[in-house]
């Protein structure tokens, strides 16, 4: 179950997890179309 996986991301919620990576590697989530 893919939604249950999620759910235990290093005890995070998707959310969390989200953010936390945001934070370190905004790079990896910026979508440049040009590229």
């Amino acid at each position: 179950n893919f939604g249950r996986r999620l759910k235990t991301l290093n005890g995070l919620t998707p959310y969390e997890y989200i953010c936390k990576i945001w934070t370190s590697e905004p790079e990896r989530f910026i979508i440049n179309p040009r590229d």
